[in-house]
């Protein structure tokens, strides 16, 4: 009880009574007293808190890449969705330096099913197309014949053969010129394996070769898109970094294989003049 003239406080009892200390005057009644005689409130401190729920808690996939958390079917789809749709968001939370093991295999089964894809719907294609070519011009049928062979079975095989082969090396070249690239730039802040990760998931968009009107084209852009936020969230760079370490390789693969075509001609060429020179002697 406090004393409303000196503010000292007291234990109280019911009835009338006046301060200890200045002896003034209190009217208490039974229920003050019981509340002021009454026990704290609150848990027992020798009870166990209570556990508390929080939004904040961590769930499976909530932080990482889904499919390096916890490796499943519905993990590998749930990280395809994020890649396509929500790539950013999906890196920035991601873990730069995990292995690259789970990178290769969903690189792998990503960049085979495309492949697969691709290739029928190129072989599809062709058919329809040398069918066509057949029917308005007949004479051009001898013309065609080496492409209506190359339509057989056996050559469909080894492309089946050649395609993880070629998937799994594509990968490994472009995610070291790209990690090349970013040490060029002073740039990378991760190790190799970060690199080979982003340029992994740059494959989800790989099996919408089998979309018509989209094909290599939309899924070349969709990657490259993919593969620019990836390094730019898992090495922590800009995006203009970003952009010259996934686009420089490409542009100087594309002029080298330009330079070589030009100097097949080249080559072709005087080899033709050569022996046209030598047959007319």
């Amino acid at each position: 009880m406090r004393c409303p003239k000196c503010a000292l406080v007291f234990d109280a009892l019911p009835g009338q009574m006046s301060c200890p200390s200045c002896g003034a005057p209190i009217e208490l009644n039974a229920a003050h007293a019981n509340a002021a005689h009454a026990e704290p409130s609150g848990p027992s401190p020798w009870e166990a808190p209570a556990s508390v729920s929080s939004d904040d808690d961590f769930s499976s996939g909530a932080d990482g890449i889904p499919w390096e958390v916890r490796p499943s079917a519905s993990s590998l789809l749930e990280t395809v969705r994020e890649v396509l749709l929500r790539p950013a968001a999906l890196f920035e939370r991601a873990e730069p330096d995990r292995s690259m093991g789970l990178a290769l295999v969903f690189g792998l089964l990503l960049g085979v099913t495309g492949g697969v894809l691709g290739l029928v719907m190129q072989r599809a294609l062709a058919s329809q197309m040398l069918r066509f070519l057949e029917r308005i011009a007949p004479d051009l049928e001898p013309l065609l014949a080496p492409f209506a062979n190359a339509q057989g079975s056996t050559d469909q095989l080894v492309s089946l053969i050649v395609i993880p082969f070629a998937v799994g090396i594509s990968l490994f070249i472009s995610a070291g010129a790209t990690h090349l690239a970013l040490i060029m730039q002073g740039g990378q802040r991760g190790s190799f394996e970060t690199t080979f990760r982003a340029m992994a998931y740059a494959y989800a968009p790989s099996p919408l070769q089998v979309v018509p009107l989209f094909g290599s084209i939309g899924v070349t852009v969709w990657s490259v898109f993919i593969a620019v936020t990836a390094i730019r969230s898992l090495h922590r760079v800009s995006t203009g970094k970003a952009v010259i370490a996934v686009l420089a390789p490409l542009f100087l693969a594309t002029f080298c294989c330009c330079c070589f075509a030009i100097l097949g001609v080249i080559f072709a060429g005087s080899v033709g003049s050569l022996l046209h020179t030598g047959s007319g002697h």
